[in-house]
């Protein structure tokens, strides 16, 4: 599925363009932001040796030998805008991903197809994309991933409407483009209701889209949390959320390189652990979070707070644990809306071993 876009979206990675390579903060403190070429990251080799303070706790963590840390590349869309994926940054910044034994890059990708290239092109070793883009990628012969998790797995989409009161009944929604993900939900919208009447109109941009809801020449402009609270500031009112009307599922899915995984298990499980300590962290104090997480995602500190305290509410936010009724939902509206049409067993194509024992789904449910 594709996400909103920032404002001021990074370059993204792709053949004949740069991939952004968001590094940890320098000791000074300022953040650093390198630019190399996909092909370049294939020759990056960091090594730490030293660079850790000996403890009683080195046996426990991943190692690449000799006390260097397991480099580990991740790939990831709109690090920049989506607070889910710029706490990878944040973590990173913090020394998270280093204290866990993993030398961290995070890939600034253009889209899941651009994700699932990295993976497979062996770019990077965990790509977090769209539900559809992980799983139509790791069930294609040869392609040499397995998905691992979830990457939230609350639905976070709202369409606003410009003025009070806009019915709901016949709607004309804003999708961004074919296939994209509000075009997916609104067909879903459309199966589960169908008295509803709902219809996609393709207008290319999230600003086009709320240009064209102010401008009458749609109901609904598709938006998502945190940006969606800018248009709640410029009068914007929500028109609906998918999630309400089809429930909740996964707003991306998490794939790990399945040689890397047979390789580093532990620097696999140490990813885990390093997301459930961000998650935690997030959901702990969502304003101070929030100030971390505006370093990077550009927009007013007061509407970013307003979003998390919004988003930390639902149980699905925030959490490496695997939501089961998430995921069988998954599977039921890809079927409904004829985006896969063959069975989906999520028991046989994710391998949760990588998860924490108590963040495992135990009842995916009958293929379907």
């Amino acid at each position: 599925m594709n996400n909103p876009i920032s404002r001021h979206p990074y370059r993204k990675a792709g053949p004949g363009r740069d991939n952004r390579r968001l590094r940890s903060a320098s000791p000074a403190g300022g953040r650093r932001r390198l630019i190399c070429t996909a092909a370049a990251l294939m020759a990056v080799v960091v090594t730490a040796a030293g660079c850790l303070s000996p403890s009683d706790d080195d046996d426990d963590q991943p190692s690449g030998g000799d006390g260097e840390l397991v480099e580990l590349r991740i790939a990831a869309s709109l690090v920049d805008s989506i607070p889910y994926m710029t706490i990878l940054q944040v973590a990173t910044d913090q020394g998270w991903f280093q204290e866990a034994g993993l030398d961290v890059t995070v890939i600034n990708a253009g889209g899941g197809g651009d994700t699932t290239r990295l993976l497979t092109s062996a770019q990077a070793e965990v790509g977090l994309a769209g539900p559809d883009a992980i799983y139509k990628a790791a069930t294609s012969a040869g392609s040499g991933i397995t998905i691992m998790g979830a990457w939230f797995e609350h639905n976070i989409v709202v369409w606003v409407a410009a003025e009070p009161d806009v019915p709901l009944q016949g709607a004309r929604l804003g999708v961004t483009g074919a296939g994209s993900t509000g075009e997916f939900l609104v067909h879903a919208m459309q199966a589960a209701r169908p008295d509803l009447d709902l219809e996609p109109v393709v207008v290319a941009g999230l600003g086009a889209n709320w240009a064209a809801a102010r401008a009458g020449e749609i109901d609904g402009a598709y938006s998502a949390q945190p940006q969606a609270q800018q248009l709640f500031a410029e009068g914007g009112q929500p028109l609906v959320r998918p999630s309400e009307v089809i429930g909740d599922l996964p707003m991306n899915l998490a794939a790990v390189r399945t040689g890397f995984a047979e390789e580093s298990p532990d620097a696999v499980r140490a990813f885990w652990e390093v997301a459930d300590r961000a998650f935690t962290y997030i959901r702990d104090d969502p304003d101070a979070a929030s100030v971390e997480l505006n370093k990077i995602i550009d927009m007013d500190l007061d509407l970013l707070q307003a979003a998390m305290q919004e988003m930390v509410q639902a149980e699905t936010a925030f959490t490496i644990a695997i939501d089961c009724a998430g995921f069988r939902n998954l599977a039921e509206q890809w079927a409904k809306t004829g985006l896969v049409t063959d069975p989906v067993d999520w028991a046989q194509v994710m391998d949760q071993q990588y998860l924490p024992a108590d963040a495992q789904c135990d009842d995916f449910g009958a293929a379907g």
